[in-house]
């Protein structure tokens, strides 16, 4: 970035820290100024959207819920009609992404180019203009300082960064182009093998690490195992599911508490972060509203398990985001934290719907089965260090990473557990295999994330 752009990121991370103060009715005031801009803007310069909203003010946030509902398809499908700039089609975009060169390159000397594919399949792409770019990087300024980790002379903090490859995924894009003089950096390829990461983090020695919750995990075992020697003070997870195994990996290596943050690329990067009082993640209400919604889109009280979050967001002009839906299952707190911020916090965060597994009962009919029903099952197991689950039509199979890959006798009574649990819910499972491997299979598309949960019937 130019530096006149990292002023404005430096000055719109103190703006967010002003906004983290903020109460209750300051931050409803808020939103509903910003709702109406975000509306009017929407129906003057959407087409997509202006078919669709209300012609009268829609005349609180509560009353979001009469207008409909926006799915990434809807991103996917109506990408020209959603725009606020008519150049940005599908064609501009594709001819941009095939001379992609350098690592922060713009569009039409203002925008950059990030993709969304993410765990849902269906992929498109978001266009940030120079501003909402800002609030994107703004976001971690704030967070980082939020943290304890603030700049200092000599000798530079120094941050580690494990990131998905190529600039057009988001967190690749954000370490290169915000990166700071401030910081000495390093930023690492999240697909490499960790027998290359654990040496170039040795020689780095970083102050801060931040990445994706697998990998960093796996570098923790490395650690435990007496293979690799880092001291991070501050330790942060973004990208993937933050299971409570590897949290605990991280705790038991680095003596450290981890910071788990939910982010999406759509919403424009962080969404939700974890404060140092680890009693959830803060929704960042300065740039949205949420819903808490079930299956069929109907609300979910606090406390309750929801099937998936509306966020209408008004961050990013570029690309208006109404009522759009991520399936991500989450239950939503409304109280006020013990660190003193009055935003509504995710208390738990379960995982994407589309990871739910669904087998037959007895009778053949479909039984949903959530991760959980997985996850703690296997989490109980101190053998495991990392794992993944993948359903094909005639089997179950748990791939495990195991702390002592020469001890095999819990593989066979691990798998009796899984059958019994999945029982108990009614199903008839398929054949469960446990399997002890060196690494887990981390794909080559979607930013490399990886899913813990995997359901592949077509093959």
């Amino acid at each position: 970035m130019k530096p006149s752009e990292t002023i404005k990121v430096i000055r719109r991370g103190r703006a967010e820290a002003a906004a983290g103060a903020r109460t209750r009715a300051e931050i409803d005031r808020h939103q509903h100024q910003q709702l109406h801009a975000l509306l009017a803007l929407a129906k003057g310069r959407c087409p997509f959207h202006e078919r669709r909203l209300p012609r009268g003010r829609v005349s609180s946030a509560a009353a979001l819920k009469d207008l409909p509902v926006m799915y990434k398809q809807d991103l996917a499908e109506s990408f020209d009609l959603l725009m606020t700039d008519r150049r940005l089609t599908t064609s501009a975009i594709a001819r941009h992404l095939q001379g992609v060169s350098g690592p922060d390159p713009l569009l039409l000397d203002e925008y950059r180019v990030l993709a969304s594919g993410g765990t849902s399949g269906i992929a498109t792409y978001v266009p940030f203009d120079r501003v909402s770019w800002q609030r994107v990087l703004g976001a971690y300024v704030w967070l980082v300082s939020a943290y304890g980790f603030g700049p200092r002379l000599l000798p530079r903090r120094r941050i580690a960064q494990i990131t998905a490859g190529g600039a057009v995924h988001m967190t690749n894009r954000m370490a290169t182009s915000g990166r700071s003089p401030a910081y000495a950096v390093l930023r690492l390829d999240v697909t490499a093998p960790v027998s290359e990461l654990a040496p170039a983090l040795e020689s780095f020695r970083p102050d801060f690490l931040s990445g994706y919750p697998s990998v960093i995990a796996a570098l923790a075992e490395e650690q435990r195992a007496g293979r690799l020697d880092i001291s991070p003070q501050w330790v942060s997870c973004t990208s993937e599911q933050f299971v409570s195994s590897a949290r605990a990996s991280i705790r038991d290596a680095w003596g450290i508490e981890p910071f788990d943050t939910y982010a999406t690329t759509e919403t424009g990067g962080v969404l939700a972060f974890e404060c140092p009082a680890h009693e959830g993640l803060h929704i960042r209400e300065t740039t949205c509203i949420v819903e808490a919604v079930d299956y069929n889109g109907e609300p979910v009280a606090d406390g309750e398990p929801a099937n998936g979050l509306l966020v209408t967001s008004w961050l990013n002009r570029t690309l208006p985001l109404i009522r759009y839906r991520l399936e991500d299952e989450m239950t939503l707190a409304s109280e006020p934290c013990r660190c003193g911020r009055e935003s509504k916090r995710i208390l738990k965060l379960s995982g994407r719907a589309e990871d739910t597994i669904r087998l037959a009962d007895a009778d053949g009919r479909e039984i949903l089965v959530h991760p959980n029903n997985f996850e703690e099952t296997i989490e109980e197991r101190p053998e495991i260090a990392r794992y993944q689950v993948l359903q094909r039509a005639d089997s179950i199979t748990v791939s495990a990473v195991a702390r002592d890959p020469h001890s095999t006798e819990w593989t066979t009574q691990l798998a009796s557990e899984i059958r019994t649990r999945l029982r108990t819910l009614g199903a008839e499972p398929p054949p469960i295999h446990v399997n002890i491997v060196s690494d887990l299979e981390r794909p080559a598309t979607n930013g490399a994330k990886l899913k813990i949960i995997r359901s592949d019937l077509s093959t």
